[in-house]
Order: C-alpha cells, then structure tokens, then sequence
C-alpha cells in the first residue's frame, strides 16, 4: 500500500505535467518541479511546490473542474490467461516498459543487442507462472521484481557482468542458479528466468512497490512530456512546408496566367 506522501508526489507529477503541456509553465519550471517533487520530505512540502507554479490566466476556468480522483495503487496480480507482453526488445536503442500498468504473458523472451532495457514488472499483471528467457549481448537490461513474487533464476556470463537477486556473477565464463521465497512464503506469482550475458549487463532486482516509482515515474513524465512537444514541432513544420510549397505552386500558377492572359489554369498548375 502506498504512503500518503508517495500518492500526493504521483498527483503533482501529473499536474506539473498538465501545466507544462497547457503552457503555463517553462520546461526549465517543469524540470526543476519534478526534482522538487521527488525529494519532498512531506505532503506539505508537495502542496508548496505546486501552489509555488504560476499558472496562466485561463487556467482559472480549469480551477471550476472537478480534480480528478487519485489511483489507487497497483500491486502485481496473478492474470487468469489471455494474452500479454510476449517479447521486449532492445536492438542498438533503449526500451522501458515502465510506468503502466500491463499484462505478462506466461512466456516471455528479452532481448537487449547493443542498447537498454528497463522492465519494471511491478506494475504488470503477473500470471500464475511465467517463464522468462533473457538475452543480453553487449547491452544493459534491468529487470524489477516485487518482493512478493517467488523467483527462481539461471545465469550464465560470457566476458560480462550480472547482479541476480542480489548475488554477483562475472568473469570470463560464470554462472549461477537463484532463488527467492516472499518474506510471507505466499507467492503472488512464480517467475522462473533464464538468462545469457554476453559482454554486457543484466541486474534482476528485488523493489518495493515504491522504492524507485516516484523517481521512475518523474523521469518518465519528463521524456514523455518532452517527446510530445517535439513530436508536435516535427510535424509541424512538416505541415508547414508542405502548405509552402503548395502556395509556391499557386504563386507561379498566378504568375504564368498573369504574363499569359489568355491561357487557363489546369488543375495540376
């Protein structure tokens, strides 16, 4: 279960979101709200960093609205069936599959070749029993577990490094076989994992349901929020250079008929 404190810092995470993507404040206020945020030692000091935010004339109207309810928080749950997240991969980029909720399928493969993963399976829904294999090859990948689940993990490091359940594995060619029991000895879910390292890094961490939320999910705003803005940016000038170009067109067209005014425009002038 959530603290107060944890739900009162997801609540202003998405209102500084909300200011930011309304206009009201600068990226630079956005950014240094969102560190705020996530070093706030109480409820209050959360409240006077968003009271502190200015906030744009029209955004009274949207002060008459009714907040939105807070989310309940999420704890991982053993799925019925149905399908899920089957494979996630990271070739030569970064993938993170963090943040919302989702649904584990009972066989899962990662792949990480030349870049990073991020799974957080904390926020999934987990099925009764899941087999998950890993491939890491000169790449990163972090995957969080919540204590609650029980684990069990083969290893196997070619020239690479691995941190499983808390254990070192490395060297030229090392392996190693975990396992972990929840502290109550009753399993939400059964996770069995398979792993390869190639010259990269695996870590297959225990979290609690909140010990890396806040911070996660502050940076996750941030480079969504982010990627938003420029996304908008591309597509419009996008948008505008080809309405340009489709007035350059008209504007010759014009000129041909002005110096020949005895000709037509033809549809594709």
């Amino acid at each position: 279960m959530e603290s107060p404190l944890v739900i009162a810092q997801r609540a202003a995470i998405q209102e500084a979101r909300a200011r930011y993507e309304r206009g009201d404040i600068s990226v630079e206020s956005f950014k240094h709200a969102l560190d705020a945020v996530t070093e706030a030692p109480d409820i209050g000091s959360v409240e006077a960093i968003i009271a502190e935010l200015p906030t744009a004339p029209h955004s009274a109207l949207a002060a008459l609205e009714p907040a939105p309810a807070a989310l309940p928080a999420i704890r991982p749950a053993a799925a019925s069936g149905g399908r899920g997240v089957s494979r996630i991969s990271a070739f030569m980029g970064e993938t993170r599959r963090v943040g919302r909720p989702w649904t584990l399928a009972p066989q899962v493969h990662i792949s990480c070749l030349m870049g990073e993963a991020l799974v957080d399976l904390r926020q999934a829904r987990l099925p009764a029993h899941a087999h998950i294999k890993v491939n890491v090859t000169m790449g990163e990948t972090r995957i969080l577990i919540p204590r609650g689940v029980r684990v069990s993990a083969r290893t196997r490091v070619i020239m690479g490094e691995a941190m499983t359940l808390g254990e070192n594995i490395s060297g030229l060619i090392a392996s190693g076989e975990e396992e972990h029991e929840p502290p109550n000895g009753e399993a939400v879910a059964e996770l069995e994992i398979d792993a390869r390292v190639l010259m990269g890094e695996l870590r297959i961490i225990l979290a609690d349901q909140s010990s890396m939320s806040i911070s996660e999910l502050a940076q996750d705003v941030l480079r969504e929020a982010l990627t938003g803005i420029r996304d908008g940016i591309r597509d419009g000038i996008r948008e505008g250079f080809q309405q340009s170009a489709t007035q350059r067109t008209l504007d010759a067209a014009t000129r041909r008929a002005a110096l020949n005014p005895g000709s037509t425009l033809s549809p594709g002038e």
